[in-house]
């Protein structure tokens, strides 16, 4: 009879260890279930993270690129003529005579002086009572030196 109990203490104490041990193992389940989950959230997060950046990269290469491109201005014939013409004389150049030199109205003239300007080519001098005076600049110079170079 004793035997039948030490093997019922035995039993039982057994399977009061199974059920702790399947506690445990079950609270260390459910942390790793969040852990699991939160991992996963992160993962989320820096994958748009990581679309973001890429959008802002594709941005900043276009950027980049126009940037560089403006840098390379090619100039059209007008703007070249304009450009020879004020860099042959040296001294400055009414919008009248620019048009002239174009063959062109002054409107037209107009626009293809802003263009100089904008780039940086020319500048206008500020002369009073007298219509609008341009004259090249170090950029122009450098311009038409280097276009004849090559």
């Amino acid at each position: 009879m004793l035997d039948m109990f030490e093997k019922l203490i035995n039993e039982h104490g057994s399977s009061v260890i199974l059920k702790e041990r399947i506690e445990l193992i079950s609270d260390k389940y459910a942390l790793l279930e969040e852990t699991n989950a939160h991992l996963k959230s992160k993962v989320e997060t820096l994958e748009n993270s990581l679309s973001v950046a890429t959008n802002e990269i594709a941005e900043l290469k276009e950027l980049l690129t126009a940037y560089q491109s403006k840098d390379d201005t090619e100039l059209g014939e007008n703007e070249l003529l304009i450009l020879n013409q004020l860099f042959d004389n040296n001294n400055e150049i009414q919008i009248g005579q620019l048009a002239n030199v174009i063959n062109s109205d002054i409107s037209t003239t107009k626009y293809h002086v802003n263009n100089l300007v904008e780039n940086d080519f020319i500048k206008r001098v500020p002369i009073l009572n007298s219509p609008e005076t341009y004259r090249i600049n170090k950029n122009g110079i450098k311009y038409i030196v280097e276009s004849k170079i090559a």
